[in-house]
């Protein structure tokens, strides 16, 4: 007998199915290109603190949202909002965009950083800006600030130990005066070897924004990750850390779309 050749339609009509197949899936990642990328941005807080009305705000570009619960798990009602049109008083123009931190310290006044510039409120809720601000941050309440903090704050908190710390880029510093007006002895410190415990390796690169919240615990962000603590004192990382941002704990779907959203 002969030897039947192949038949010529079985590969004909292979090369066929993936010449269609890979131009679905160039057009659908392209679809996704176009639809998605856009509005995407990495799932990050800008800021965050605990008010002296017992609500945690967090910003994020020019907007921010508001919690109740002590331990930020539900996003209240109607928010997000513009920081232009919310709770902050009458902002300066560079402030209007967004924060980089922000803190309620221990003389009852809101501290609001945005680059070298820093806002202070007479209130502890932060609706109304004190006159003759903004001040730059070297010339202001901080007291005899390294070069590297000079150029403005990436987080600011008052933690249980009732000193403030303040970070930018790898180091921090620390104030054990009311107001944040005199630097301790020692400062600056890496934050890898500091106070902060044992760190995932992300974390000991900076911080985004950290805050002590209503349940006792300190929080601090990094990217799309954060991290609590078993301390006020922000001393011992509890286990389980660092946890995505979106897992859970700051709110459902609407606040996962809020915090993945770009927000000039």
């Amino acid at each position: 007998m002969k030897a039947q050749n192949a038949p010529y339609f079985s590969s004909r009509k292979t090369s066929h199915q993936f010449v269609t197949f890979s131009s679905c899936l160039f057009f659908a990642l392209l679809f996704m290109t176009i639809t998605r990328s856009p509005a995407m941005a990495e799932c990050s807080f800008d800021s965050m603190a605990l008010l002296g009305n017992g609500k945690v705000y967090v910003s994020k570009g020019n907007e921010y949202v508001r919690y109740s619960s002590a331990g930020a798990t539900e996003m209240d009602e109607g928010y997000p909002q513009l920081i232009t049109g919310g709770n902050w008083g009458d902002l300066p123009p560079a402030f209007r965009s967004g924060f980089d931190s922000m803190a309620l310290l221990d003389n009852d006044k809101v501290y609001v950083t945005k680059g070298d510039q820093y806002i202070r409120y007479a209130d502890a809720e932060a609706t109304k800006i004190d006159e003759g601000y903004p001040q730059p941050i070297t010339e202001g309440s901080w007291g005899d600030l390294p070069p590297a903090f000079s150029s403005g704050f990436d987080s600011m908190a008052l933690l249980g130990n009732g000193k403030v710390y303040v970070t930018k880029g790898d180091q921090y510093v620390r104030y054990s005066g009311a107001g944040a007006t005199e630097m301790d002895e020692g400062y600056p410190q890496l934050i890898s070897g500091g106070n902060w415990g044992d760190l995932p390796p992300a974390f000991r690169s900076g911080f985004d924004s950290m805050a002590l919240l209503g349940n006792g615990k300190v929080y601090v962000t990094k990217g799309d990750r954060y991290i609590r603590y078993a301390d006020a004192e922000a001393t011992k990382v509890d286990e389980g850390s660092p946890q995505p941002i979106t897992g859970g704990n700051w709110g459902g779907e609407d606040f996962v779309q809020w915090v993945c959203a770009t927000h000039d």
